[in-house]
């Protein structure tokens, strides 16, 4: 196994949710991909939440994880992936856990 569990966190109405903090604040390289998919095997969870700094590259990195999750979405067509990926920009996680704390699988955009 590369790295420690990360821990998973489950709403009121039964959603498990992985956060993956970031301190990237440059734009360059990236395995946004690769580390989700991990944290997926690793955890099982149902949505996996980057949670990356403000800062004046963030759009450009959310940009790349936005562009990685299509990438994989279009990989596995017509099947729809069993895991949510998204982003969340200054945000901390406990602000984030207040956030999707009721909401269902149907209602996380992407």
């Amino acid at each position: 196994m590369s790295k420690a569990l990360h821990p998973v966190v489950k709403n009121k109405v039964g959603v498990n949710f992985c956060y993956l903090p970031t301190k990237v604040t440059s734009t360059g390289g990236g395995t946004y991909l690769t580390r989700a998919l991990d944290a997926r095997n690793q955890t099982g969870a149902d949505v996996l939440v980057f949670m990356l700094p403000s800062g004046e590259n963030a759009q450009k990195n959310a940009e790349r994880i936005k562009r990685g999750r299509e990438d994989l979405m279009a990989a596995v067509k017509p099947l729809i992936l069993p895991f949510k990926i998204v982003v969340a920009i200054g945000s901390n996680q406990i602000q984030l856990e207040k956030f999707f704390e009721k909401k269902h699988w149907s209602d996380i955009k992407y």
